[in-house]
């Protein structure tokens, strides 16, 4: 889970998580706890660091994105 602008700070440093409840509260408050106050909406340097995170073994990446701001040239992402 990331929040971005101008730059990103993620919810869980080192890795993929295994999903369960514990995650779950832990994601709920974070989405609570956020507000737009970032900065601009820099796409590129979020979605590498989430290409190039290692996901757990037998499981795929899912993103979700969800932004108040535009972003600049979308073609070139």
């Amino acid at each position: 889970v990331y929040r971005f602008g101008t730059d990103f700070k993620k919810l869980f440093s080192n890795s993929s998580q295994k999903f369960d409840k514990k995650i779950l509260n832990q994601v709920k408050q974070y989405i609570l706890q956020t507000e737009a106050d970032m900065g601009g909406t820099a796409l590129v340097s979020v979605l590498m660091d989430i290409v190039n995170t290692p996901r757990i073994e037998h499981s795929t990446k899912q993103i979700i994105l969800i932004t108040d701001g535009q972003i600049p040239k979308p073609k070139t992402i």
